[in-house]
């Protein structure tokens, strides 16, 4: 998730330059000590409370911690200070991924490797214009690449949507109704890497050549 504030520029070309700038002064950090967890619950719930996507009354936190044993959890570090986190849900039978068991699903994932992203957040003052999206989100596809997940489910917020949507053009399916779904209007959506590749080469160049090269 995202704010639901703040500035996006114009111009592409500033966002593609800055991310490449600065795309070594991060990384991804599996958790996977008992303090990186504590560092990393705290960051995605501070920001969800501040963001009005949890309140401190809902049991939140004991709901994400049910698909803790089928991620990947990351820190999203910068120049090696944890600003945000990323998960990776594996998908199994027995406990399923979040958005089929919270939205209406339009799409058979039974047969497919695929995984659902989650979690994503990045500390407000820390957000770069998305410039942090950018980078985390290439970090996060070179993952799934070298793990051979042919695509990923999300529950994006309608900022994060229409900006990966209308401003980086990424071929994102909705497979459901959007609603509203913990604290914001949400979509769910699916992604074919393979599609989603062959979509920006064709469509996006400069997007493809970003997340490519």
């Amino acid at each position: 998730m995202t704010s639901k504030k703040g500035l996006i520029p114009n111009n592409l070309s500033f966002l593609l330059k800055w991310a490449r700038l600065f795309y070594n002064f991060f990384i991804l950090k599996e958790v996977k000590t008992k303090k990186e967890r504590e560092i990393f619950t705290n960051i995605w719930y501070n920001i969800w409370l501040q963001e009005g996507y949890a309140t401190p009354e809902e049991p939140i936190i004991e709901k994400k911690k049910k698909y803790e044993k089928i991620s990947r959890d990351f820190l999203i570090k910068f120049l090696f200070f944890p600003i945000g986190t990323i998960r990776i849900i594996y998908n199994q039978k027995e406990i399923g991924l979040p958005i089929v068991n919270e939205f209406k699903v339009q799409r058979d994932i039974e047969n497919e490797k695929i995984v659902e992203i989650s979690l994503f957040t990045i500390k407000k003052y820390c957000r770069f214009w998305h410039i942090s999206n950018l980078v985390s989100m290439k970090k996060i596809y070179k993952i799934l690449k070298k793990e051979n997940i042919s695509g990923f489910l999300a529950a994006l917020d309608q900022r994060l949507y229409c900006f990966l949507k209308e401003k980086l053009q990424i071929p994102l399916q909705k497979i459901g109704e959007e609603k509203v779904y913990e604290g914001s209007l949400t979509y769910p959506v699916y992604l074919n890497l393979k599609e989603g590749e062959e979509f920006l080469k064709e469509n996006a160049y400069r997007i493809y050549q970003y997340f490519i090269v």
